[in-house]
């Protein structure tokens, strides 16, 4: 069993806090991302990245298998990658907006912990 609790702070630089974070332990997820210093953004970035894998992964109901959850963290990290990108690219105020991810699941065997430096913040070029 983990015992978790999360706290964010802007710091001395910025005025907004571009940090999101989720702690759900009955499903054994834990999600941090902080939207990318400086990017456009970058608050609306990491909450759409924590609220996509939370989405995808509390429909399990129960603690996968490492294996599977393995794959079902990964699917929920691409999932979340390209609702930023595409919420980026629908909407110009939103262009560029990027975040860090990382999640810590509980299986039934064991704890995954996955990251990803930037989520987003690739400018899509669409081809006839």
């Amino acid at each position: 069993m983990i015992e978790a609790y999360g706290a964010s702070n802007v710091g001395c630089v910025r005025t907004n806090n571009e940090d999101y974070f989720l702690v759900a332990p009955t499903i054994g997820l834990y999600v941090v991302a902080d939207g990318m210093g400086g990017a456009q953004a970058g608050e609306h970035a990491s909450k759409l990245a924590v609220e996509t894998v939370y989405e995808l992964l509390e429909k399990l109901g129960r603690r996968p298998q490492m294996r599977d959850g393995f794959r079902r963290l990964v699917a929920a990290f691409e999932e979340s990658n390209h609702r930023v990108m595409d919420a980026a690219a629908s909407d110009p105020s939103l262009e560029g907006m990027g975040t860090t991810l990382i999640a810590a699941m509980e299986c039934e065997d064991g704890l995954i912990v996955a990251s990803v430096v930037t989520a987003g913040a690739t400018n899509r070029t669409a081809t006839p």
